[in-house]
């Protein structure tokens, strides 16, 4: 799915349970982090836990901040 994430403009993803975190990395790398948004998949999985992964990531502060809202809000047209 990557593949089709990192090739296609109009293809999103969510970082909400994702269990193999190299995947997630392979992602942001890729497709850029222009292309995922956070999730938490709650209330199943603990939204912190899920937040901590994107920490792992070790974007600098701009990237970060895309994920855990700025694209939502651009794609939401709410930014």
């Amino acid at each position: 799915m990557i593949d089709h994430l990192a090739r296609h403009r109009n293809i999103h993803t969510d970082s909400s349970g994702v269990r193999r975190f190299d995947l997630l990395l392979q992602a942001v790398r890729r497709a850029g982090p222009h292309k995922v948004l956070f999730g938490s998949d709650g209330p199943w999985l603990h939204p912190g836990l899920e937040l901590h992964k994107i920490e792992l990531l070790g974007l600098p502060p701009l990237d970060a901040a895309l994920i855990t809202g700025g694209n939502f809000l651009r794609l939401a047209r709410l930014a």
